[in-house]
């Protein structure tokens, strides 16, 4: 049985996977969140009335790995195929085909994604509200967390950051890692995003849309395990989004009414609530499998790494468990 302590800082779900898989292996891990929540990137907006997947919509699987735990969640009733009614709004291009692709299994935890979350972070020890602003590197190969309120943690054997890269080097610092060049050509680029409501529900559940600067647009409600009269979410093109990130919310709210109106389709909105996505998609080549430093220590995981899909954190939660059981 181990006894070596690992420090995971992010509880999203790269960070949670590792823990999980780690656990497996018998390691001592504590999972550290700055936020009151947990789930990433499966997270749903918290700040209206109903539960929704503003985030990650669906996920994919192409890994035996990963197939073996899609086999448990549905016997266990935790994830479902997702067979929307999928429209295409805007010339159809190479680079969408094979996301409209009708053969494509998609699939979506119930009764939101982010009840994915909670699979892997079942008996692990998670501390939210637990901002870590510094790495201390004490006595040999061992490590200390500083927080936001000033507490100090305790010692830990080993430090895995499980959050996007540029937030990984803000909080190295100074430490340099073998690693740490990699994450210098990894950029991140937002989306905005709103929920939406129309006086007439559309025919149909879905769209990948290649017009103006929407980009995607589902009905939550056509999900397996949703409630009815659920808002659709809606997501906007990343380089708009970033370029328009000052924009008040008055001004979203305008922005997307005059884009839906210029796609001239016959479902006319009702309401919008906009939200932000700070960190939803990497611009990167697929990484190594695992990120780790085996002098320091110190280690970094997440789905952008290998690929920026929910299938990539979860992978790279598995390689890291491998590199760190094998010593």
């Amino acid at each position: 049985m181990s006894s070596r302590k690992v420090a995971v800082i992010g509880a999203g779900l790269a960070g949670l996977s590792t823990a999980y898989f780690l656990q497996k292996e018998r390691f001592s891990v504590s999972v550290f969140e700055k936020k009151s929540n947990i789930g990433g990137r499966l997270g749903y907006v918290s700040n209206v009335e109903h539960e929704v997947d503003a985030g990650a919509q669906y996920f994919t699987i192409r890994s035996p790995i990963t197939r073996v735990l899609l086999d448990q969640w549905i016997k266990q009733d935790l994830v479902e195929r997702w067979n929307p009614k999928i429209k295409v709004i805007g010339e159809r291009t190479a680079a969408v085909l094979p996301g409209i692709n009708q053969s494509v299994e998609r699939w979506v935890a119930q009764p939101t994604m982010a009840s994915l979350i909670h699979f892997f972070a079942e008996h692990v020890d998670i501390r939210c509200q637990h901002e870590v602003q510094q790495l201390n590197l004490i006595h040999s190969n061992q490590w200390q967390l500083n927080f936001a309120d000033g507490a100090v943690s305790d010692v830990f054997d080993m430090v895995l950051c499980a959050m996007p890269a540029p937030l990984v080097t803000h909080l190295l610092g100074g430490i340099k890692p073998s690693w740490l060049s990699l994450l210098d050509n990894v950029v991140f680029l937002p989306t905005q995003g709103a929920l939406l409501t129309f006086f007439e529900q559309p025919d149909f559940a879905a769209a990948f849309i290649n017009r103006g600067k929407l980009r995607w647009l589902a009905d939550n409600s056509s999900k397996p395990g949703r409630k009815v009269g659920l808002p659709w979410t809606l997501h906007l093109d990343q380089e708009w989004s970033r370029a328009n990130s000052a924009l008040q919310i008055d001004e979203w709210v305008s922005a997307i009414n005059e884009e839906w109106l210029q796609l001239d389709q016959p479902f006319k909105v009702k309401d919008i609530t906009p939200f932000s996505w700070q960190h939803a998609i990497s611009l990167n080549q697929v990484l190594p499998s695992h990120l780790w430093d085996n002098s320091l220590s110190l280690g970094a995981v997440g789905d952008w790494q290998m690929g920026g899909r929910v299938e990539g954190a979860i992978l790279s939660g598995y390689h890291m468990s491998r590199v760190l059981q094998q010593g």
